[in-house]
């Protein structure tokens, strides 16, 4: 479409005034807020450009043009007397297409005028000129301008109102669109597009209006795999925790994360030099015990002998104890399995105190899956359920698993409220490992996708419509 300064450069009426005149007319199509006062501006408009006695001004409603806008009438109840009238001869110009002229100047092919005839016997105006207003490619409504006898429309007249009714068309109809209230738009929809579907280009929209029934229809009818994810991670069944058994400093270590250990394995020491000291003193003192001992035994002196054998046992309990605590600075694996927690090689000399964890342990032959359910799903989750299981590192493998037990215990992680559901895993791959970390899709049945989307819109919607209204 051209540009206005265009239109105005290729219009045979093109001047400056003639411009002004357009540029006032959508000025007053703009500028109120309200579709009649911008009607009603329009109109006085036109009466000040071209001289009128009366100008009306409607659009189609139906099959039909509605006046909505008048200049020239004071008296409501005269606009509604005319109403009638004014809106059969804006009815006989629309159907026509075309612009009529009443009378008829020389030249002009034949019409019909005889809404217009009747419309110039009201004694308001006997030369009339009904416009069009054109837009999307049809007429949208009607501009009717009269004035007296003496004043008959000329040539120029009639194009620059044609003019200005081809500028006017759209912006009144989207004027009109806007201001109207949400149930007369909603109605409005359907025809429209009807209208689109029986129009020239309407193959591709109803191709895309099958593409949205098929879809649809797939959606409704086509059962798809219904699945709970959840995120998970790997634990081992059973998990040893490898304490300090005195205070003490770390002396050598022979393990790290991740390594496999069998039973028995020495995992690390501890500094043993204080205690070895004290077991040497311990030993030299319960020597001399039991050599005092012996030498009363010898001079049968009863209570010497009482008092040697008493000192004797406390030193040797006490070296028990010692010995004891030496043999536990090396320490085993309980079983056979993988170091999971631990890394400790770095901190060799460094202090530990008693019950310290060291070290932790699980075995390489039982797994315990922990599920990171959302609270929405939890409901549909019972135990024996089965499903599969991707890690991270591992994600061309899937695991089997089924579900074991429902922890009835909510936890927040990441901001969103869950439940942890303990399942077993029933697959076996070496490059498993506790600590790995993936998800896992747990089998609900088949269902149709609307009737899954559907579910979930429904639970929420029911819980705030509740709520809300209690």
């Amino acid at each position: 479409m051209n540009s206005l300064p265009q239109r105005l450069a290729e219009s045979p009426l093109a001047s400056r005034e003639e411009g002004e005149r357009l540029l006032a007319c959508l000025n007053a199509a703009l500028a109120y807020s309200r579709f009649e006062e911008a009607a009603a501006a329009v109109c006085s408009e036109l009466q000040a450009v071209f001289g009128c006695e009366l100008v009306a001004l409607g659009l189609l409603r139906g099959r039909s043009v509605r006046p909505l806008g008048w200049s020239g009438l004071a008296d409501a109840q005269a606009a509604l007397a005319l109403g009638r009238k004014i809106g059969a001869a804006m009815d006989e110009c629309v159907d026509q297409r075309c612009s009529l002229r009443y009378p008829a100047a020389a030249g002009d092919p034949p019409r019909i005028t005889l809404m217009h005839a009747e419309l110039a016997s009201a004694d308001l105006g006997a030369a009339i000129l009904s416009v069009p207003l054109p837009a999307r490619l049809e007429a949208v409504g009607c501009v009717v301008l009269l004035r007296g006898e003496k004043q008959p429309w000329s040539d120029a007249e009639r194009s620059m109102a044609e003019e200005i009714a081809s500028l006017l068309g759209p912006v009144l109809l989207l004027r009109q669109q806007a201001d109207e209230p949400l149930r007369r738009r909603l109605l409005r929809q359907p025809g429209e597009l009807l209208e689109k579907l029986q129009g020239p280009r309407s193959l591709r929209l109803w191709l895309g209006l099958l593409g949205v029934a098929g879809c649809l229809l797939a959606g409704g009818l086509i059962p798809v795999a219904d699945t709970v994810r959840a995120e998970a991670r790997l634990q081992g069944e059973i998990e040893r925790s490898i304490t300090a058994p005195a205070d003490s400093f770390i002396q050598d270590v022979l393990v790290r994360p991740g390594s496999s250990v069998a039973e028995g394995e020495l995992l690390l020491t501890l500094a043993d030099q204080d205690l070895k000291s004290e077991q040497r003193r311990l030993e030299s003192e319960h020597a001399r015990h039991r050599s005092e001992l012996a030498e009363a035994f010898a001079r049968q002196d009863r209570a010497r002998m009482v008092a040697s054998q008493a000192k004797a046992e406390e030193v040797g309990s006490q070296l028990d104890l010692i010995t004891d605590q030496l043999a536990r600075t090396r320490l085993t694996a309980p079983f056979p399995g993988v170091v999971i927690r631990g890394d400790l090689q770095q901190q060799a000399g460094a202090p530990v105190k008693r019950g310290d964890v060291l070290l932790v342990i699980s075995p390489l032959s039982a797994w315990r899956l922990i599920l990171q359910v959302d609270e929405r799903d939890i409901a549909r989750l019972a135990a024996g359920q089965r499903g599969e299981v991707s890690f991270v590192a591992l994600p061309g493998e899937r695991f089997a698993l089924r579900v074991s037990r429902i922890t009835p215990v909510a936890r927040v992680v990441d901001g969103r409220n869950g439940f942890e559901v303990e399942a077993a895993l029933e697959g076996r791959s070496q490059a498993v490992r506790p600590g790995l970390e993936g998800v896992a899709q747990l089998h609900m049945g088949r269902r149709p996708l609307l009737a899954i989307w559907g579910s979930r819109l429904a639970d929420w919607l029911s819980l705030r419509l509740w709520s809300i209204f209690g």
